[in-house]
């Protein structure tokens, strides 16, 4: 989402300009940690679904941006010299309308850091946290190498849970298409036939009968119906404590709940080893990692590890007692701890849970299909038994 700003500094001086958040409060908590005061803020009109597509930013061109950066400043390109390019070659005028707010910034004295951090949509912490570390160290070129090989793994584990959920996703949709239509121009017809003989229905064609009428002459009710029951619970979710609530059950799903787990182990592990190569103090890491794993029972378990590690207890030990993080996890960070280099094992764990989830993903349509098969049987079962007992009783009475 894009919000329209008047701030002011420290001095008094009062600024107007644009910026991407995921929302309101997420837009002034970032314009306040550039240490502005703010005196107006809201929402951009967007007047069509349309240029809320149009204005999306795909991740693959985020990775070419950030590769592509990085390549440029090592080979000794200024930075404004080098975001202008990009500014040039990229194809996506959201990109490019967002690249030149960048250089503007750049160009006013700002760091390359603090111009990312005002557009939190497309680029979130994570990646305005290590291009400042990169920047304070002296090494940005390295830190956006890193940062494109993060987002590179990100996208590859990302495409591979999506692929996965494909095929059962086209099974279920063509199963509620094959029912819709047996409901719209089968049973009709057979109802015809059961009224003109008065054949006594059992409640199962009953049922059959009224779900077909109902899905015939009162589809848009249904569609309504639908559509409440998923803005309420879209609603509903921006709740702390039923969002709470909802990802304990997304960690317990049988099947996907082990793979979303893997998950989410992958991204911690290698976020994590990215902030911690880069240089960024360990409380700062937390809740970076926090922000990208995007899941409320997690979050609340590392922010209840970043307050005991402050108070001086071991990453390890505190993770060893957190039912939401696998024991290998806080074995192999206790390693690290000891041996001095906790981001390289971070980056092993990450690599394992990498291959963990590509074999989950591979398992998964076989374990699924038996599954979808029975739901199948069931659904067709009970069709056929609401169809088959009048005519077996019309068949009984001539």
């Amino acid at each position: 989402m894009t919000f329209k700003y008047e701030v002011c500094n420290k001095s008094g001086q009062s600024f107007k300009g644009e910026i991407e958040a995921d929302n309101q409060p997420a837009a002034i908590k970032s314009l306040r940690e550039q240490g502005f005061y703010i005196l107006e803020i809201k929402n951009k009109t967007t007047f069509s679904g349309f240029n809320i597509l149009k204005n999306r930013i795909p991740l693959r061109e985020k990775i070419i941006f950030t590769q592509q950066l990085g390549i440029m400043i090592k080979a000794g390109l200024p930075l404004i010299e080098a975001l202008a390019t990009l500014q040039d070659q990229t194809s996506n005028k959201a990109l490019a309308k967002i690249i030149s707010s960048i250089i503007a910034d750049v160009k006013g004295g700002e760091a390359l850091s603090k111009a990312l951090a005002k557009h939190p949509s497309v680029f979130p912490r994570l990646y305005s946290n290590v291009v400042s570390s990169g920047e304070k160290t002296g090494k940005l070129e390295e830190v956006m190498q890193r940062l494109s090989e993060q987002m590179i793994r990100d996208y590859d584990l990302v495409s591979k849970v999506r692929t996965a959920m494909y095929y059962p996703a086209f099974i279920l949709t063509a199963l509620v298409g094959v029912i819709i239509m047996i409901l719209i121009y089968v049973i009709p017809q057979l109802q015809k036939i059961f009224e003109e003989v008065e054949v006594p229905l059992p409640i199962t064609t009953r049922a059959l009968l009224f779900t077909s009428n109902a899905v015939k002459y009162y589809w848009w009710l249904l569609l309504i119906f639908i559509v409440a029951v998923y803005l309420l619970i879209k609603r509903l979710a921006k709740n702390e404590q039923v969002a709470l609530y909802l990802d304990k059950i997304k960690l317990k799903m049988p099947i996907f709940g082990p793979l979303f787990i893997k998950v989410y182990m992958a991204r911690f592990s290698r976020t994590m080893a990215t902030l911690i190569a880069a240089g960024l103090p360990m409380l700062d890491v937390f809740d970076t990692v926090a922000d990208v794993l995007n899941n409320k029972v997690l979050q609340q378990s590392l922010k209840n590890a970043s307050k005991q590690v402050e108070a001086g207890m071991t990453l390890s030990s505190i993770l060893m007692k957190d039912p939401n993080f696998p024991p290998m996890v806080s074995r192999l960070i206790s390693v690290g701890e000891k041996s001095g280099n906790i981001d390289f094992v971070l980056a092993g764990t990450a690599d394992f849970y990498d291959k963990e989830v590509d074999n989950a993903t591979k398992s998964l349509s076989s374990l699924i299909e038996p599954i979808l098969m029975i739901i199948m049987g069931i659904g067709v079962f009970l069709v056929l038994t609401a169809v088959i007992m009048p005519i077996y009783s019309l068949v009984n009475v001539i």
